[in-house]
């Protein structure tokens, strides 16, 4: 089936990052709540370091359309990761900092961070306002593609970088 439509992430892919499994699981279990809650399908991958969430990035380039990383962790920073992710190209992800501390507020905002939490001032409702907002402003940078189903596989295109195609009965040709 082909069809033209609006950006709806099919599935998001979520990143979290942070040195403490304490905090890793109460964010896993608020996600999986929030995702069975709005019934939306979720890829939840979890990293201990920015070290390793930047080598899983540069061995797979997956696409991460919500990452939420902690600021102080043993290693690299949380900032600097970020910083690291934007110059690897990733650009359209939406990066909330989750950290003990407001003193990075702004070097957060000036990597482009979506949101920035306090964790010991985080109740669920709040972390899932703005895990809400930040789907719905990740679906807004998808904006209108083409999707398609080749074989059991759904395609989705960026309108933006079609050009010369032509619809003859079932098939899509060049013009």
């Amino acid at each position: 089936k082909i069809k033209i439509v609006s950006g709806r992430v099919n599935m998001y892919n979520i990143v979290l990052c942070d040195d403490d499994i304490k905090w890793l699981d109460l964010y896993k279990d608020y996600i999986e709540k929030f995702a069975f809650e709005k019934k939306i399908s979720i890829n939840l991958d979890y990293y201990e370091s920015g070290e390793k969430l930047l080598f899983s990035l540069s061995d797979f380039g997956k696409e991460i359309h919500i990452c939420i990383i902690d600021i102080y962790m043993d290693g690299i920073t949380g900032i600097e990761t970020a910083k690291k992710m934007r110059e690897m190209g990733y650009d359209s992800t939406v990066i909330i900092f989750s950290t003990v501390s407001k003193d990075h507020v702004f070097e957060a905002f000036d990597l482009r961070s979506f949101n920035y939490l306090i964790k010991n001032e985080l109740p669920y409702e709040r972390f899932v306002e703005v895990l809400e907002e930040a789907t719905r402003f990740s679906d807004s940078c998808l904006g209108n593609y083409f999707s398609f189903k080749l074989y059991s596989e759904t395609c989705m295109v960026p309108l933006n970088d079609i050009s010369h195609k032509k619809i003859h009965g079932m098939y899509l040709k060049d013009k």
